[in-house]
């Protein structure tokens, strides 16, 4: 995978997007519909020393790509994606293809935090919640030699 020669935003043809330089890290993928939640849980992320590379894409056709491309440890998978696209399918296909990948859906309500864990969610927390439960629940998702 190409580097850029300094940290930044860089667009690929798959229209997914790398954010930030750092080796040795958790590659972690955002998915979620382009906004400002979008943008502040990427900022957020930076925050967590054990968070590295992180990818972001709002569309299934390049959150599939850049999955199978990267296969990131960490998915953050929001319930509200551009219309006619599932969280529950692109949520299945990752658990399906890629078992090892940890998902932490975070969801609008207790009705969509209930459905994540049915669907296989390593995580279900609900939006908006203050940024330290955010990263303690990241925490705990990950290895603990990686933290």
């Amino acid at each position: 995978m190409c580097r850029p020669p300094r940290p930044g935003i860089l667009e690929a043809k798959d229209k997914s997007f790398w954010i930030g330089q750092m080796q040795d890290r958790i590659p972690t993928f955002v998915i979620a519909k382009p906004g400002c939640e979008r943008d502040c849980l990427q900022t957020a992320l930076r925050a967590i020393p054990s968070v590295g590379v992180i990818w972001q894409a709002g569309d299934i056709s390049s959150t599939l790509a850049t999955l199978a491309k990267n296969q990131p440890a960490l998915v953050l998978l929001y319930t509200d994606l551009p219309e006619g696209e599932s969280w529950v399918t692109i949520l299945g296909r990752i658990k399906t293809e890629w078992p090892q990948t940890l998902c932490l859906v975070l969801a609008n309500d207790c009705k969509e935090q209930q459905a994540a864990r049915a669907a296989g969610a390593d995580g279900a927390l609900y939006k908006g919640i203050p940024a330290s439960r955010l990263f303690t629940t990241i925490e705990r998702l990950l290895p603990q030699e990686t933290i």
